[in-house]
């Protein structure tokens, strides 16, 4: 029985702190958002992923599950990263993607967990990164403090 009520109180903490996480992410205006976006998408550590083999740059996609980003940071996006809906609506020819799993931002500080997908080349097989983050937000410019790559 003690199990029982211990668990449910781990799922309601639990619940309950990604509704704060999520509440957090938009009280910042869209300006933040889009500026944490560009920030861990161009980053040095998952250029590899985004870059081709001659060296240009592949587009970027961001599938809004279970995370989903207010319109108005989604008309703000600069073209070479598309926020998309559903993942049925990726492009076939993606082979890279990425997913907010949870954000959390407060005037200063941004943290969360996003996943990246990477499709293998010569199969239908992904790869999936677990992505921790941290940024911090000095005057009015943010940057990446801490970036953990699993996977």
């Amino acid at each position: 029985m003690n199990q029982i009520k211990m668990s449910n109180i781990k799922v309601v903490a639990g619940t309950f702190l990604l509704l704060i996480l999520t509440l957090g992410a938009f009280a910042q205006t869209s300006n933040d958002q889009v500026s944490i976006i560009k920030q861990l998408v161009e980053h040095p550590d998952l250029a590899e992923y985004y870059t081709n083999n001659d060296g240009s740059i592949k587009q970027r996609y961001i599938i809004q599950y279970p995370y989903v980003f207010p319109n108005d940071v989604v008309t703000n996006m600069d073209a070479e990263v598309a926020i998309i809906v559903e993942q049925d609506n990726l492009p076939t020819d993606a082979d890279v993607w990425a997913r907010f799993r949870g954000i959390g931002i407060s005037e200063t500080v941004a943290s969360g967990v996003m996943n990246l997908y990477q499709k293998l080349p010569g199969n239908d097989q992904v790869k999936a990164l677990i992505i921790y983050f941290e940024l911090q937000k000095v005057d009015d410019t943010w940057s990446v403090t801490n970036l953990n790559i699993r996977g």
